[in-house]
């Protein structure tokens, strides 16, 4: 008999991945690019996005995690794998794995609350949806999003020029922004 902590646990219970594991992934996902630990560089990592969407020329992106050509990307897809191996989890599961990052700029915050503050000090304020969605192979796709408010992390930097390396933080994370997202 397997246990844990002294608890009776079947083999089936700690053996049978499901399909709605999948949903799970994607709230993780979401989560990681949403939360406001997640950083680039010492600044906020939705607003570091949100900017470099902008200076893009765009209002949304759309990131495949499956073959995850940008770096910021890549080390989401790396933690995917992971989860997907932990988890046990068949690779021939999951079809496409996608990130969506749609940007509605200069709007005003619903509520009370720090974001709200910032608007009404004169920051400009912006709302990222962040959409993750991986399609199974058996044609369901399982999808999770979250609005978030931010605002350039140019607007509040917390480092000063000259800590940054030759490139830059933004033209770093720009460089990723510049070919045309995957529809």
């Amino acid at each position: 008999m397997l246990t844990l902590h002294r608890l009776a646990w079947s083999w089936k219970w700690c053996s049978m991945p499901t399909r709605s594991q999948l949903a799970d992934f994607t709230r993780g996902i979401v989560g990681r690019f949403t939360s406001r630990n997640n950083d680039i560089d010492g600044q906020w990592g939705i607003g570091v996005i949100v900017e470099a969407i902008h200076h893009a020329g765009q209002s949304e992106a759309t990131y495949d995690f499956v073959s995850a050509a940008e770096p910021f990307i890549r080390d989401q897809a790396d933690w995917l794998r992971t989860r997907v191996r932990d988890e046990r989890i068949p690779e021939s599961w999951i079809e496409s794995c996608t990130l969506r990052i749609a940007i509605e700029r200069n709007v005003t915050p619903r509520g009370e609350s720090h974001t709200r503050a910032a608007w009404a000090a004169g920051t400009a304020v912006h709302r990222a949806t962040v959409t993750a969605a991986i399609a199974d192979n058996r044609g369901r796709t399982w999808s999770t999003f979250e609005d978030v408010w931010c605002w350039d992390a140019s607007d509040h930097q917390l480092q000063s020029a000259h800590d940054r390396d030759a490139e830059g933080w933004l033209s770093r994370v720009l460089a990723a922004f510049q070919r045309k997202p995957r529809v």
